[in-house]
């Protein structure tokens, strides 16, 4: 990218304005643009420029100007042309600025279009750099050149001479330019050649990144690549042996075929010698000598002849020798290719061999890796079921004790009305409760086996009044808020099932009461055992809910004591025949 300087004092600001040195500017024919007397040079090397190479930059009141890596200006990212940037006045020079953030553009300033010198240098430059030449100019033998024009004097000189002065065009350098151009040149070559090795490189490592996502290493690859580089050497190579093997053959056909020439020229030398013996008795004789002559000079031209022929095989055998030299040279060539062929596959096997290696090495790591963690897993797995067991048996004993705790306060309350003997069977009851983890609750039919003792028993009995209230608290029973209440006693059940299950108890016993079947009370009991819930989670939520409704019970004092006596047959008998007899023996009779 080009700075200049016309020739100011100069502001240093770098590019956009000048570094100058010289005197102030002139304008027409003053200051440094040349005398008058020598011609106009069209502004030509007049005005200097400071090359800025790809990655200078400098900053101007409209943004910052960065020469990217072809060498062309840009400003806020947009690469500057004649077309969307101008010339625009800076400190004492000119810089480039997009047209969209100019409010005034530079005003015409004389010739050369409106520009001024500096501007159309600057310009001129810029275009050049990028490989155009302006209008005016053309290249010659890598030299840019122009015509300026030249005065010319000729004639006498003097008051009276005739002297007469005119004008030519002549061509010549402007170093400056040639300058850029070449600059320019270097600047393409340089970025061309970085586009091809960054695109290499790309396509290696494309290749490279395609071998290793198919499975090979990065070693293996590396000694594919040699493998390949040595099958293209060896190929030529063997190209380059069967080349010179066959010029080595021609050279034999040539020095057999110039031997089989040499024959009959050594049989004409002979025969030459022997004419010039046969006539070497003429010698004296001054009338036949010429004879002995002729022959004479006969083999001095098959000798000649002979030696020509020789040459003619000593420089073939010559030329046969240097090619076995060459092949000599190009078979160790090619042995040496293929050494290293061998070298490469070897290198390639041993990174094969290594990768599978690592790989086997790879899947027995994951295999023991993967035992470890189904390992883990299973003692994870274990452990959890461990820890749940233990929980639900740690809620489940919870819900034990607090349900005892609750048929226990149960049998006090309704101890005050049927005495201390029922106090002693609720608590009985009760400690069976707590204890009752593990157990399985007995069978529908033996249960209703000891329900039906009670049930049967014709002091047990009851009014409708009774009836009446029973069934009217039971009515009255919110089973939303007695699942509540009971949701405190365990982490066993959630208050959601607790609902549904309070429901299902007020409508079955609302059932027994106004029928006298408590067969459904006893069957929804086993179908929640039937369903998964463990027979002492299941007597806890039944016993709670029955405990918690006597609890609530503001009834007449027969009603609650023949409610407290069908709370003790239904949950005992659950648990033990035992419960029926001692509530017929010792509750009933005596208390009705």
């Amino acid at each position: 990218m080009p700075g200049f300087n016309y020739g100011g004092k100069g502001d240093g600001t770098g590019w956009s304005s000048e570094r100058g040195s010289g005197p102030e500017p002139g304008g027409g024919s003053h200051g440094n643009s040349g005398g008058h007397d020598r011609g106009d040079s069209s502004n030509v090397g007049n005005e200097s420029v400071t090359v800025m190479k790809p990655g200078d930059s400098y900053n101007t009141p409209w943004g910052k100007v960065i020469i990217n890596a072809a060498g062309q200006p840009t400003m806020n990212g947009t690469v500057m042309t004649a077309d969307n940037s101008s010339m625009v006045p800076y400190g004492r020079g000119f810089t480039r600025v997009l047209n969209s953030l100019v409010n005034n553009p530079v005003s015409p300033a004389g010739q050369n279009g409106g520009k001024s010198p500096v501007q159309t240098a600057v310009e001129n430059y810029l275009m050049v750099q990028s490989g155009n030449l302006p209008p005016g100019y053309w290249l010659s033998n890598g030299k840019v050149m122009t015509e300026v024009r030249e005065e010319r004097t000729s004639g006498g000189g003097g008051k009276n001479g005739n002297e007469r002065t005119w004008t030519v065009k002549v061509p010549r350098e402007v170093p400056q330019l040639t300058a850029s151009y070449n600059e320019g040149m270097r600047i393409r070559q340089e970025a061309a050649d970085r586009a091809r090795a960054e695109a290499n490189a790309r396509a290696l490592a494309e290749e490279e990144a395609r071998a290793i996502a198919s499975g090979k290493s990065k070693a293996e690859f590396d000694a594919g690549k040699r493998v390949e580089a040595a099958q293209a050497a060896i190929n030529t190579a063997q190209l380059n042996v069967n080349n010179l093997s066959g010029a080595v053959s021609a050279a034999n056909q040539v020095i057999t075929q110039k031997q089989a020439e040499m024959t009959p020229l050594k049989n004409e030398l002979a025969a030459a010698n022997q004419r010039v013996q046969e006539t070497l008795k003429f010698i004296n004789d001054p009338i036949r000598s010429r004879i002995h002559f002729n022959m004479r000079s006969g083999l001095i031209r098959a000798q000649h002849n002979v030696d020509t022929k020789q040459n003619e095989i000593n420089a073939a055998v010559a030329n046969r020798d240097a090619l076995n030299s060459q092949l000599s040279q190009a078979n160790n060539i090619l042995q040496n290719a293929r050494n290293e062929k061998s070298a490469a596959d070897a290198a390639l096997s041993a990174a094969t061999a290594q990768r599978l290696q690592a790989e086997a090495a790879l899947r027995a790591a994951a295999e023991a890796a993967e035992k470890a963690r189904q390992r883990q897993a299973e003692e994870a797995e274990r452990q959890r079921q461990a820890m749940e067991v233990a929980e639900k048996a740690k809620d489940e004993r919870e819900l034990l004790e607090k349900t005892s705790e609750l048929i226990a306060g149960m049998g006090d309350k309704i101890g005050e009305h049927l005495g201390d003997k029922y106090k002693a069977i609720a608590k009985d009851i009760a400690d069976n409760i707590k204890n009752f983890q593990g157990k399985t609750i007995r069978s529908f039919d033996d249960a209703m086996a000891s329900l039906n003792k009670i049930t049967a028993n014709p002091a047990m009995k009851i009014n409708k009044a009774d009836r009446d209230a029973l069934v009217n608290a039971w009515k009255h029973v919110d089973a939303q808020d007695m699942a509540n209440k009971l949701g405190n006693l365990s982490k066993a059940f959630k208050v959601a099932d607790v609902v549904m299950k309070v429901e299902k108890v007020r409508e079955k016993s609302i059932e027994g009461y106004e029928t006298g079947n408590w067969g459904p009370l006893m069957l929804e009991v086993e179908s929640w055992v039937l369903s998964g819930i463990a027979s002492s989670v299941a007597l806890g939520i039944f016993s709670a809910t029955l405990g918690a409704y006597a609890l609530s019970l503001g009834v007449p004092a027969i009603a609650v004591g023949i409610a407290g006596i069908l709370l003790a047959a239904v949950v005992g008998a659950l648990i033990d025949d035992k419960f029926a007899d001692a509530l017929n023996n010792e509750i009933i009779r005596p208390a009705h």
